[in-house]
């Protein structure tokens, strides 16, 4: 298994965000009915400015009539209360305070009642809150740590309004009492005022606050949540606002807010820094190139110096979360390991942090190279304008991929997670055997799916290999290249003949005993891999509404595990553990079948990228990174820019 471990560097400043690079793949007419282009795969934006995104301005007949049921509905007599001539609606419209929030979403206080239940759609209505993870003023903790409004909070950004004023044209009796009460408790903050210094005044450990005395004017009130839907939270949050007259009148009123989710970002999404791991001269050379290469593509690399633990894919995911405006999030995986101090330290202005789950050693199916995300698809008619997550679940009873993990995932709702079986892997990681590239639109491609999905496959490698073995029986494969000091450089007549024993590691735990293995023809093992990789294949079609034009198929071939042979290792790098950074594809150099000095793997999957309008480059990780059984992606992590969609106006 791979070796797992930390440090710390400071993250600095984020760039700008570079151009939007595929705009030249989606059209306007090619986003679900109920979306503009803005909302569902809008223009990247610069989230440390104002972003405006205009309603309509007016309410048709039908909202009209909406509004004023929601009017009614929002407030209520209490139980026991005297009745009110009128009964609900009269009672409504004599309640002495009121409370507005911004339920049409657009970046203002309404001035019509606040919904009671809080809604999905374009037509929908509810109040959005941030889980306010980053850190805008000194010190290590995110904002949601503390009881008061830090210095260097936007209101606009982090703080969504409550208002509370009185009724107009309202008389309040002497002795009437306001109270404002949410749940469930613990996941949410009120504040005083939205500004710098105010106080909380609900929090954890208090989930009621009578006002001491009663406003006279409008009073803006500050809101945040100190969770993300999660285990055992849906992300929904009720806010009652209690008035009661001394007669013993009473009426609540009642809204939802909604934390807005967590959203993952995928390799549509433009790339401004790769993180890589400094772990000294054992991958100099291989940061040196990949300096290069990310350079080249637009992007910045950032080294973090770390001795025992390579693995930057594992230890994080970017995403991001937003009302209107919002910022960066980077979720750290579960894992006892030496890097899970380094994602706390990117924490920053507009820069948050985020964990789930108790670190646990040795959970491999917990490492973020076995959490990924599509672009946008479509599936039977359902539109994911943001992608939808995938992973593999683990083994449910020795080694499952950790609940609460899980539970977060699902409560964010608009990325729809979907697992696929990866648990014939040693390592367990989806980005093993597949991967998206932006492509552009051409006649075979999906209305609605203008990229390309890459599986590895060991059909097409054999495929390839026997015609070469045929017409290039002396030629090399695995040039130069060994496994534990044992050289398995061959030829490809010898290769066609080669038994799965091939891994010298394998042979040697079998020699001392460690394991025990009858060996068999390498070719029927890849045969059982492409099966597994077939159904692997049909699930990904089925979740992601994909056609057999969507999907590249990459030369593979896979040997038996070391420690444990009924798994699979990637023999040959795993050329779909690639980096995507713009409209590059960095790829790990396979070493495959060598004719008149070309390499017939790497020369297949260049012509297929290329066709698709990417830049291809191979990069040598085999003895860095290959043979600790990772690869070039599994050793990188891509910050993303981020996009201005509007979350809300999807249904899920």
């Amino acid at each position: 298994m791979r070796n797992l471990r930390a440090g710390a560097q400071e993250f600095g400043d984020v760039p700008d965000e570079s151009e939007l690079f595929f705009e030249e793949l989606l059209g306007e007419s090619e986003l679900d009915a109920e979306f503009d282009a803005e909302d569902a795969l809008s223009s990247e934006l610069d989230w440390d400015r104002s972003v405006e995104l205009v309603g309509t301005g007016a309410y048709s007949a039908f909202e009209d009539q909406e509004a004023d049921l929601a009017h009614i509905a929002a407030y209520e007599v209490d139980d026991g209360a005297d009745a009110v001539e009128g009964g609900a609606a009269e009672q409504a419209r004599r309640t002495l305070f009121r409370m507005r929030v911004d339920g049409d979403r657009n970046g203002r206080i309404d001035s019509r009642p606040p919904p009671r239940r809080w809604t999905w759609g374009p037509r929908g209505r509810g109040a959005i809150i941030l889980c306010n993870v980053d850190n805008d003023a000194p010190g290590t903790d995110p904002d949601n740590a503390d009881t008061q409004v830090d210095q260097g909070n936007d209101p606009a950004r982090d703080l969504a309004p409550l208002k509370i004023e009185p009724t107009p044209g309202s008389t309040v009796p002497s002795g009437t009492t306001l109270e404002l009460t949410v749940s469930p408790a613990g996941s949410i903050r009120i504040f005083s005022s939205r500004q710098a210094g105010a106080s909380q005044i609900i929090g954890p450990g208090t989930s009621t606050y009578r006002f001491p005395r009663l406003p006279t004017g409008a009073r803006v009130l500050g809101m945040e949540a100190t969770r993300f839907a999660g285990q055992n939270f849906d992300g929904l949050i009720t806010i009652t606002l209690r008035t009661r007259t001394p007669a013993g009148n009473a009426v609540r009123q009642v809204t939802q807010v909604r934390v807005a989710p967590w959203i993952m970002a995928h390799h549509y999404h433009t790339a401004q820094k790769v993180f890589v791991v400094d772990a000294g001269a054992f991958n100099q050379q291989f940061r040196t190139r990949l300096n290069q290469l990310v350079t080249a593509a637009g992007a910045q690399l950032v080294e973090h110096r770390e001795t025992r633990d390579i693995w930057m894919q594992d230890v994080m995911q970017f995403g991001w979360t937003s009302m209107r405006r919002g910022f960066r999030v980077v979720f750290r995986s579960p894992q006892d390991r030496a890097l899970k101090t380094f994602p706390p330290t990117l924490l920053g202005a507009d820069f948050g942090y985020t964990h789930k789950g108790t670190p646990a050693s040795d959970t491999t199916f917990d490492s973020h190279g076995n959490l990924e995300c599509s672009p946008a698809v479509t599936v039977r008619g359902k539109r994911y304008p943001y992608g939808r997550i995938y992973y593999g679940p683990g083994d449910p009873v020795n080694e499952p991929m950790n609940q609460e993990v899980r539970d977060f995932l699902e409560a964010q709702l608009v990325q729809k997670p979907f697992t696929v079986d990866t648990n014939w892997l040693t390592v367990g990681h989806v980005d093993e055997v597949v991967t998206f590239v932006p492509a552009r639109r051409t006649s075979a491609s999906s209305p609605n799916n203008p990229h390309k999905m890459l599986i590895a496959s060991p059909r097409l490698a054999y495929s390839m290999l026997s015609r070469l073995a045929r017409s290039h029986p002396t030629a090399k494969i695995f040039t130069g290249r060994s496994i534990a000091g044992t050289s398995i450089e061959m030829s490809l007549q010898s290769f066609m003949q080669a038994t799965d024993d091939i891994n010298p590691e394998l042979r040697a735990n079998m020699q001392r005993g460690a394991v025990r293995h009858r060996p068999g023809p390498l070719r029927m093992f890849n045969r059982d891999c492409q099966r597994r990789l077939d159904q692997f294949k049909a699930t990904m079609k089925r979740e992601l509404g994909l056609r057999n034009s969507d999907i590249i198929e990459i030369p593979a071939i896979f040997m038996r595990g070391a420690a444990t042979p009924t798994l699979a290792d990637a023999l040959i790098a795993g050329m779909v553990n690639m980096l995507v950074v713009n409209r590059h594809c960095i790829i790990p150099k396979p070493f495959g079948p060598v004719v008149n000095g070309v390499d017939k793997f790497e020369q297949d999957v260049e012509r297929k990228l290329r066709r698709l309008g990417r830049t291809v480059r191979f990069l040598d990780c085999w003895d860095t990174y290959h043979v600790n059984l990772g690869e070039v992606h599994c050793a990188t992590n891509t910050l993303r820019a981020p996009s201005a969609v509007r979350w809300w106006r999807w249904r899920p």
